[in-house]
């Protein structure tokens, strides 16, 4: 196994995450004048959220990033998080339409961890 060389503290981490994670309100913003499906539109805000998540991991000691992974897991049966479709099934089990369910996908999306950003005093 690979060791990974940690190039940022945690605080220092979590702060870009947060920051990557706000362009996503500005992102949909531009996709909605754009003409943009709500559909369309939570894919790109998950990938967004996902892509940001896979690279503050990487910047990670490896012992970190498995903890992570085993709470992912845990809480959504995949070690990189909620996927798309797992999100969506979500949705439809609180009874929310397929409009709704891809808004609260994209709002959810800007969103970080109040517990965790507590653990960083962010």
């Amino acid at each position: 196994m690979m060791r990974r060389r940690k190039t940022k503290t945690n605080s220092e981490i979590r702060e870009w995450y947060k920051n990557e994670l706000s362009l996503i309100s500005k992102s949909n913003e531009k996709w909605i004048a754009e003409g943009l499906t709500a559909e369309v539109r939570a894919r790109r805000a998950w990938r967004m959220r996902n892509d940001a998540r896979s690279k503050a991991r990487s910047w990670m000691s490896s012992a970190e990033v498995g903890l992570l992974e085993l709470r992912d897991i845990f809480c959504y049966g995949n070690r990189r998080g909620p996927t798309f479709e797992y999100l969506v099934k979500q949705g439809e089990k609180r009874g929310l339409n397929r409009e709704q369910i891809y808004e609260k996908i994209i709002e959810s999306s800007s969103r970080t961890n109040p517990r965790i950003d507590g653990i960083f005093d962010i």
